[in-house]
Parts: structure tokens; C-alpha cells; sequence
């Protein structure tokens, strides 16, 4: 199993993150188990197809990184 849990500032950003994954998941075709509380969010990916698991997490964690050079 992949694990990853994300801290939230709010909810509805946590929400927000969970919509952007779900077409990621269409297009990959490989389903992950997201949980989403009131600070954080936590996302389990069954590894059984170790490479679908990987190109999924790959996937999510491109969306999920942010470039902090901007900010400078």
C-alpha cells in the first residue's frame, strides 16, 4: 500500500484537492481510498499493480507540489 496523508488548512480546500484527484484516477484507471477530515486529507493506494500504483501517486503528486521559486 502507498500512503500519504496531506494536512488541510480548511475543508474545503481538502475537498478542492479530492476533486482534482478523482479525473487523475479516471484517466489512470487505477482508483485510490480517500479520506477527507475536517484538517487533513489521507490518500491509500493499493499497490497490487505496482506500476499503476506509482504512475497514480507520480500523477497526484504532480498536482500536489507547488514551485516556491515563484513566491521569492
Amino acid at each position: 500500500m502507498l500512503f500519504r496523508s496531506l494536512p488541510t488548512d480548511t475543508y474545503r480546500t481538502g475537498f478542492v484537492v479530492i476533486a482534482a484527484i478523482g479525473p487523475i484516477a479516471e484517466q489512470n484507471e487505477y482508483y485510490p481510498d480517500m479520506m477527507l477530515s475536517r484538517d487533513k486529507i489521507t490518500i491509500t493506494i493499493d499497490d497490487e499493480d505496482e506500476q499503476k500504483a506509482h504512475d497514480l501517486a507520480m500523477a497526484i503528486d504532480a498536482i500536489l507540489v507547488t514551485d516556491d521559486t515563484e513566491e521569492e
